[in-house]
């Protein structure tokens, strides 16, 4: 309940989020800020709407962020190639993404249009870059959102590097 209070408290929430947040019952609300949505292997993936256990412009730049620290932190080299598909908000995702990067001085290369994942992994290899990040939650319904994390060599993060990658999202506020 306290991020949920703390969220509506924010006088930078857009105004359509505000009314969203108002929107929900209870149940609603512990089941979208009971908890952060998970990242793993795979990145992570969930249902798309307010809170900190949703996919959303929050969860997203959150994970960016600790993707972007550590990179840095690992010193790793290069620019992130950024890749969508076709689901909603997924280009916003995104140019999120490439936002918190820049902010981050790290160089990013966000395709004009939507690609699938194959695209994106010979991109990261293409471009030297450090890693990528595929806004997407592939086979699931169309209500889910998703955020992948790629290495230099354009595979999905291991499971050490997703660990790491882990701790950074979790020293990040909420």
């Amino acid at each position: 309940m306290k991020n949920y209070e703390f969220w509506l408290s924010q006088k930078e929430l857009d105004p359509s989020l505000k009314e969203e947040l108002l929107q929900l019952n209870q149940d609603q609300i512990k089941e979208a800020f009971y908890t952060d949505l998970g990242f793993g292997t795979g990145g992570m993936r969930g249902l798309m709407g307010v809170g900190t256990n949703r996919i959303n412009l929050y969860t997203i730049r959150r994970a960016t962020l600790g993707f972007a620290r550590y990179l840095k932190k690992n010193n790793i080299p290069g620019g992130v190639a950024i890749s969508y598909d076709n689901r909603k908000d997924s280009k916003l995702f995104a140019k999120a993404s490439a936002m918190v990067l820049a902010a981050q001085n790290i160089d990013s290369y966000v395709f004009e249009s939507l690609r699938p994942t194959p695209m994106l992994s010979y991109a990261v290899r293409h471009f030297n870059g450090a890693g990528g990040i595929m806004i997407t939650a592939s086979h699931n319904p169309k209500a889910y959102n998703g955020y992948k994390a790629y290495d230099h060599t354009g595979a999905q993060l291991a499971p050490f590097d997703a660990d790491q990658v882990i701790k950074e999202i979790s020293l990040i506020s909420n």
